[in-house]
């Protein structure tokens, strides 16, 4: 939920955690054919789109299991071909529609996939893809998402290379993978377990957020410049979960999914009630505050704000856990 009340600044802390989840995305040569319009050849890739997880299992935050739809484009000279989207729901075995678009030969396309809960992002422009119609939320997990850009080119021997440059592989028309990646910086905020034993019940957490991007460009994989949130308040129930973090226990005070950009300025509240509730008042019932300046938001990436918050204790450590996209690398500020 978003709140436009004025904020308080004081201090600053950060947490982390997530899963790494994948969609994997198999090509295959299943036909060629003449096109009616101009006589030139074609081929139909089929990509098996697929979730990495037990249908059965219990939800936990970062594993992905929200994910139910995806919209899948394809693009050329940096056009959408209008007549290749498909969105698909996913099934009930956790599995999505195989998305076979016809493509034609000696020609070169993206193939862009977004991976979604239905509704949380606006995806009518794949490169510009923004909130959905409610906005963002925080500690929210159906905020995360997952993208893929691919170029592919069509060879007239009718091999296929991916990628570009000094990267590109051409190969046979046999199966392939690629993986879809969140786009974002996960923030996550929390407490030591251990604080939790407080005197004080804390139910609800208020975010503020600056120089935060809001527009993302899947077909290029990066964000849309000069769009971004400037001192917006959202506030919500917290998780109910906690995470690790150099084998110390955690409890999520704040969870967010943010595209990558700027650094950012964070502001960080707890209260013991419902920020929107009717008797709310910020003077009794917001027990912490904090803000910190230059807050790292890289994509695929996580930020850690984590302390003892409810002991006062203000000598917070940001960490940058890069477990989305390489080995753990973590810094203090």
């Amino acid at each position: 939920m978003q709140d436009s009340a004025p904020q308080k600044t004081t201090r600053q802390y950060s947490m982390k955690k997530f899963l790494y989840i994948t969609l994997a995305a198999a090509i295959a040569l299943i036909s060629c054919n003449k096109s009616e319009l101009d006589g030139g050849e074609m081929v139909t890739l089929d990509y098996k789109v697929g979730m990495p997880y037990a249908a059965t299992k219990a939800a936990t935050i970062g594993d992905g299991s929200h994910v139910d739809e995806v919209v899948c484009a394809v693009f050329e000279n940096g056009a959408e071909v209008a007549a290749l989207r498909k969105t698909f729901s996913r099934n009930a075995d956790g599995t999505f529609p195989n998305y076979q678009p016809s493509l034609y030969l000696g020609r070169e396309y993206q193939i862009v996939f977004w991976a979604h809960k239905e509704g949380k992002y606006d995806v009518t422009k794949m490169d510009d893809i923004t909130y959905g119609a409610n906005g963002y939320a925080t500690n929210d997990e159906n905020m995360d998402a997952f993208t893929l850009t691919q170029t592919v080119k069509i060879n007239k021997d009718k091999t296929v290379t991916l990628g570009t440059g000094a990267e590109a592989q051409t190969m046979q028309m046999t199966q392939m993978t690629a993986t879809l990646k969140r786009p974002f910086a996960k923030l996550n905020v929390g407490t030591v377990a251990s604080d939790w034993t407080s005197d004080v019940t804390v139910t609800h957490s208020r975010i503020t957020l600056s120089m935060v991007q809001t527009h993302f460009n899947a077909v290029t994989g990066k964000v849309v410049e000069e769009k971004y949130l400037e001192n917006q308040k959202y506030y919500a129930a917290i998780p109910a979960q906690t995470f690790e973090v150099d084998g110390i226990e955690y409890k999520y005070v704040s969870l967010n999914y943010l595209f990558p950009g700027s650094l950012a300025e964070v502001t960080i509240e707890l209260a013991t009630k419902d920020f929107g509730a009717a008797d709310f008042d910020p003077e009794t019932d917001v027990v912490f505050e904090v803000t910190k300046d230059g807050v790292p938001v890289n994509g695929n990436q996580q930020t850690n704000m984590i302390g003892n918050v409810l002991k006062g204790e203000l000598n917070f450590t940001v960490t940058i856990d890069g477990d989305f996209d390489s080995a753990q690398n973590n810094n203090e500020f």
